[in-house]
């Protein structure tokens, strides 16, 4: 068992390797016959760059692997009488409904374009989709009769992708972002369902998507500003206001859990060492508005560096809002302070230890 499944990682990572050398081959436009730049590798490269043929045995396992075609969780219709969800059964990914409990499934989509159910309309009579044609990594916006039919277009271009917003409460409108001004920026427009005609709502350079939207119309924008961060912006798009007009700028925050200048504090080694969240934090994923609930004075501090093992959790359940210490909280709390090779009493009640 062991050998077979070196041979089938082995198989794995050859495969991989061989398709990010195609991949990285192909980013860069080919000039094929008669001149013409195609996104597309060359019929040669695609040659140079293919992978051996597995041994039939090491292929079934690879498939094995990658045959699973569970469906997805999906979305209930308004009136909650139907779900609709995807599901791979057919060999990619397309939308299928089924009208109740111990119904057989009805699909909705087909080919081999894979198609991902986005939404579903709030009148249940049309659900919105996403569709990747070619395996261009592209997708268009579709809306599709909830009864089954031909997709209509909501907005699909080539090199283009597209991603939903949102669609508004009394279901007139939908928003989405798609990067057809510059490849680099993503725009905000507004399709009406009456006119089937879409609108321009918000044009600035940058990665922006909607965060969230309000009942009056106001939206709230994320600019992306790396991988893992954003900026977040107030607009109003009746009065088009927004930080280029000198009017708007970006949300306040109120810092809650603030600490003098003069205390060194570093979230990291905590988190590092089995000290969860809502340990000083509380349940903030249960507060309409974040509040501190623990003092953070220098007593507050200390009471836990004299005695670590009365708060350190298991670090897969750091993020875990809703833990609680359990009943031998002791004992289990002193392997782990042992485990994660934490310091005694004395040194975690150093006044060099948090004033530098």
């Amino acid at each position: 068992m062991r050998a077979s499944r070196a041979a089938v990682a082995g198989g794995l990572l050859a495969a991989l390797f061989a398709g990010t050398a195609v991949l990285a081959s192909s980013s860069t436009p080919a000039r094929l016959a008669g001149g013409a730049n195609k996104t597309a590798a060359t019929p040669e490269v695609l040659a140079r760059y293919a992978p051996p043929a597995l041994p039939a045995e090491l292929r079934r396992h690879v498939q094995a692997m990658f045959d699973v075609r569970s469906p997805g969780a999906g979305q209930l219709s308004p009136d909650g009488g139907r779900l609709f969800f995807n599901w791979s059964v057919t060999g990619s990914s397309q939308v299928w409904r089924i009208d109740g409990p111990q119904r057989f499934p009805v699909q909705l989509t087909g080919g081999e374009d894979p198609t991902i159910l986005k939404a579903v309309m709030p009148d249940g009579r049309h659900i919105v989709v996403s569709r990747d044609r070619g395996g261009a990594e592209n997708p268009g916006l579709y809306l599709q009769p909830a009864d089954g039919g031909p997709l209509e277009p909501i907005f699909q271009k080539d090199g283009v992708r597209a991603a939903l917003g949102f669609i508004a409460d009394d279901g007139a409108s939908i928003f989405y972002t798609a990067n057809d001004r510059k490849p680099d920026a993503y725009a905000i427009y507004r399709y009406d369902l009456a006119t089937r005609h879409a609108e321009l709502v918000f044009g600035e350079d940058g990665l922006w998507s909607i965060a969230d939207h309000r009942p009056d119309g106001r939206l709230l924008l994320a600019r992306a500003t790396g991988s893992t961060s954003s900026e977040y912006y107030g607009f109003d798009p009746a009065t088009n206001e927004y930080a280029t007009s000198g009017d708007s700028h970006p949300i306040e925050w109120i810092k809650v859990h603030d600490l003098p200048d003069f205390v060194y504090f570093n979230h990291s080694i905590h988190v590092n060492k089995g000290v969860g969240c809502s340990t000083c934090h509380g349940q903030v994923d249960r507060m309409p508005l974040v509040r501190q609930i623990a003092s953070l004075q220098m007593e507050w501090c200390i009471a836990c560096h004299r005695a670590p093992e009365k708060a350190l959790r298991p670090r897969s359940e750091i993020y875990n809002m809703a833990w609680e210490p359990s009943a031998d909280q002791l004992k289990s709390g002193s392997e782990l302070k042992r485990q994660y090779n934490i310091k005694n009493a004395d040194v975690l009640t150093s006044c060099s230890t948090c004033h530098r």
